[in-house]
Formats: C-alpha cells, structure tokens, sequence
C-alpha cells in the first residue's frame, strides 16, 4: 500500500469519536443499512427482502398457481394454499412458546412437512435446523448441542432407523413428560419440545397435526404483525457441514444469503424467462435441495416437484415423464440412472434443462440434452 493511500485510512481519536456519533444505536435503520451494504454495478439488484415476504408477493401475483408436489401420497399445494399452512403451523409453534431466534432442528426424508417447517419457521423468525436424515444418535446430539435446538421436528422412520427409539436413548425424560410435550432433559437442557410426522401418537411429543391444531387467531395476527419487524439480514438457517475432516461445522446463514443465491442461480438458469417445474430428488436438508431447489417457488416462482422422500431412480424418471421440465440431480443419483433404469426408460424422458452437483459422468447419459448444467455447493453457500 503506498503512503498517499495509507495516511487516507488513518483517524485521530477525535475523528474516530466523530464517527462514532455518526454510527450510533440512534442512527436510522436505513442509514445503517446505506453504511453496511455495498454492491456493485449490476442491471439486477439483489433482493432485499425476507423469505416471509417473498412467499407473500408469490401469493399476490399467483395464488392459484402450483407451488409444490409431492408424488408419494399426490400432495399438491397451491402457492395460496402453501401459506395459508404455513402460517397455521408457524402461529402453532408460536403458540408453543417458540419464539424468533430461537432454533428448530428438522429431521427426516423429503415431506410435506419437510416444506411446511422450512417456510412456517421463516416468516415466524425461527431459525431452522436441517439435520442429516441418515445421522445416528450420537451425531443428533452433538447436532442439538450445538446450536441448542429448543424444539425437534422428525419423521417416524427412514431406511431402517426408528427415530423416535434413536430420540429416546437421548432423552429417555420422554416416558416421564405429560402430554403437553414439555420435555425436561438432562442431557439435552435446551430442547423442550418433540413434534412427530405422521398419525402415531408417541410418549412425549407432540403430533404434527397437534401443533397445527394448537394456532389461534390471536397468534395469526401476531405472526402477520411480525413480518414488518422481521429484517432480511436476520438469521433464518443453519446447515451443518458433512464433516469429513472433523466435527460438522453449522453455518449460520439469512434471508439474505440463501433468498439471493436461490434468486442468482435461477437466473442463471433461465428460470424467470420461462414456466418451471422442477423435479427435486435431492435431499431437502442440503442447500442444493432446499435453497437451489425449494427456494425456487418463492425466488422465481417455479413449482417443485419431489418424486420420492429418498431418491429412486424410476420415482424420478416417471416425474419428469409426467410432472416436470428440469432435472436436479447429483453424483449418486446419476450413478442409479446408470445401474438401476433401463436406457429405453431414459430414453423416453425429455427435460429443458439438466442440472448436476459437480461430478464426471457418462456423456451418454445427456446425449438427448445439449442444455446441461454442472456446478458445485457447499453447507454454507
């Protein structure tokens, strides 16, 4: 640096005591957000808004619009129907005791539910927790310890693990707990409630259907009044890393950081040129299923397709066959279109558009499709 420039960056005490008058607590929202925000010149600013808001202006350009579809059970949500769920399950939370800033893990396959959690604890302020579906019961408690999740949201089972018997070896305080679902653990002291999918009633835990039930209006008026609180550089999610090289790393992130990639890579992809249907095989809990995927209705108003809770080769297949334009996929999935469905059973599937996680793969597999799109994510991207 040459001494011109240095001598720039150089305050006396009393310059600095200025400036600390200017940067104030009393200084406006507004003036602080022209001071801690920069972009450079673009012909597309970055959206400044929460992920709350986004599916609001959603609902008031297309209400009737297929926001998402799940083809096991044939769930279908319209982008009205969407948030009208959302906030019944985000004013039975609130209703809880659960509160804006506080964490909420999120713990099983692909759902309704799954959907339903992620948006409800946006606009309620809530930051959510996704936790691996596939993580045994010592890495779900370093997970909950970590960021001291005050309630769990988790399916009944996935691919031969009980969740609720993994949840009890933790927390055997479940037996003793009534049947308002107030946990008290020794183990795990920060989180108080268990909320189950599904239509079993478990020692403990709340249902699912329970906490939707639980919302009142007085609870959906205080959710509706808490969007303009609400600011989009708020924490809203944390996503644990895969911890190859050690412990899971969580990454914090906001509205800002994952409505703006969502909103960027979309873009990128000719999402807001054209009508989307986008078929999700990916896992929900990965920033590739949730953010380049789900995130879509509310960015660019696409309408996701989930083929299976867990990938499966044909599941996905038959979706784009019937239900979808584009295909996400990584390299595991890639290696099942390989060995487990038939080349004429692929070769009757057309798509607009392909998108890989970053990966070498046989070229004959995309010989039908020159719009072929590879890039890489990260936990924390």
């Amino acid at each position: 640096m040459n001494r011109p420039i240095l001598k720039r960056l150089i305050a006396t005490t009393s310059q600095v005591s200025k400036l600390s008058g200017r940067f104030s607590t009393r200084s406006t929202c507004s003036q602080k957000e022209k001071l801690s925000y920069f972009q450079g010149p673009s012909e597309t600013p970055l959206l400044g808004i929460t992920i709350g808001q986004g599916l609001e202006q959603r609902v008031d350009l297309n209400p009737d619009k297929e926001a998402v579809i799940f083809s096991t059970g044939n769930v279908r949500k319209t982008f009205g129907q969407l948030l009208e769920e959302t906030d019944q399950l985000a004013a039975g939370l609130l209703e809880l005791g659960i509160k804006r800033g506080d964490r909420v893990g999120i713990w099983g396959p692909n759902s309704i539910e799954w959907i339903l959690t992620q948006y409800a604890t946006a606009r309620a302020g809530i930051i959510l927790v996704n936790i691996n579906p596939l993580y045994r019961p010592d890495e779900l408690q370093y997970a909950l310890e970590k960021v001291g999740c005050k309630a769990l949201i988790m399916a009944e089972e996935f691919k031969g693990q009980n969740y609720y018997d993994n949840l009890f070896q933790l927390v055997p305080e479940l037996a003793r707990t009534d049947n308002d679902g107030h946990i008290k653990s020794h183990l795990l002291p920060d989180l108080k409630r268990v909320i189950m999918m599904g239509d079993k009633k478990y020692q403990g835990a709340l249902k699912f259907s329970e906490v939707m039930e639980a919302a009142t209006s007085k609870r959906r008026t205080e959710l509706l009044d808490l969007q303009s609180k609400l600011q989009f550089d708020d924490p809203i999610n944390i996503q644990f890393t895969s911890g190859t090289t050690g412990t899971p790393k969580g990454a914090t992130l906001s509205h800002h950081n994952i409505m703006n990639n969502s909103y960027f890579t979309g873009r990128r992809l000719g999402y807001h040129e054209m009508e989307t249907r986008i078929c999700i095989p990916v896992p929900l809990y990965h920033c590739f299923g949730m953010v380049i995927g789900s995130l879509q209705m509310v960015t660019n108003g696409s309408t996701c397709v989930f083929p299976s809770p867990a990938f499966e080769s044909g599941a996905t297949l038959h979706s784009v066959k019937t239900n979808s334009t584009i295909l996400t996929k990584d390299e595991d999935e890639i290696k099942g279109l390989n060995f487990n469905v038939s080349d004429i059973y692929y070769n009757d599937v057309e798509t607009e558009l392909e998108i890989d996680n970053g990966f070498s793969s046989e070229p004959s597999l995309f010989q039908k499709n020159s719009h072929l799109v590879t890039f890489f994510t990260t936990s924390g991207s």
